[in-house]
């Protein structure tokens, strides 16, 4: 669960220790605090964008990830009153790297996959967003194309991807 900055007393807490500097202060501790203080303020005004922005979009995304995907979700919802023409967000999700039993690990956990990426595809289906958004599925690493002695697959050459 996301904690505002505000509630949590970290900002404060950051912004008395950055903002202490001295005369043997370095340029670069300065310029570090300054950029530090500068990504809060930054995650402050996301939040309250964010928080205002929200048109009554539905967010039930289930499966693994999905709660990742309806953020997305809201930042697509809210490119235009933020000022953003492009972006991209990368979501991740490990589990995959069967040496054994591959069969077994990709039913365990295409299902999820599958509901969450459903779920992302059907909201931005419904809100007529499909063209302007390009959602790729892919692999970090390649595979092998035939199974291993213990039914799974070791690492190769063979990336799989996908593209919406």
């Amino acid at each position: 669960t996301f904690q505002p900055l505000e509630d949590s007393g970290l900002k404060a807490t950051v912004e008395e220790l950055n903002g202490a500097t001295k005369i043997n202060s370095g340029l670069f501790g300065n310029f570090f605090s300054q950029g530090l203080v500068d990504t809060f303020n930054k995650t402050s005004e996301l939040e309250d964008v964010l928080e205002d922005s929200l048109s009554g979009w539905s967010y039930n995304i289930n499966g693994k990830r999905g709660d990742h995907l309806e953020q997305i979700l809201k930042m697509i919802e809210s490119a235009s009153e933020r000022g953003v023409d492009r972006e991209a967000f990368v979501v991740e999700l490990g589990g995959f790297d069967a040496h054994g039993e591959v069969m077994a690990n990709l039913q365990a956990n295409l299902p999820t996959v599958n509901d969450a990426v459903g779920g992302f595809y059907n909201r931005l289906k419904q809100e007529g967003m499909l063209e302007k958004v390009t959602t790729i599925i892919i692999s970090e690493f390649g595979r092998t194309s035939t199974p291993n002695t213990n039914r799974g697959s070791d690492h190769g050459k063979f990336c799989p991807a996908c593209n919406m």
